[in-house]
């Protein structure tokens, strides 16, 4: 993955950098 800022969205799946760096899922596109 590109490095982008600390949130973006790639195909309906909202990713969030965790205090370590690692991008982690927040949302896949499943209703909650």
């Amino acid at each position: 993955m590109k490095h982008t800022v600390d949130m973006f969205w790639t195909d309906n799946i909202a990713f969030q950098t965790d205090l370590d760096g690692h991008k982690v899922i927040i949302d896949a596109d499943i209703p909650t």
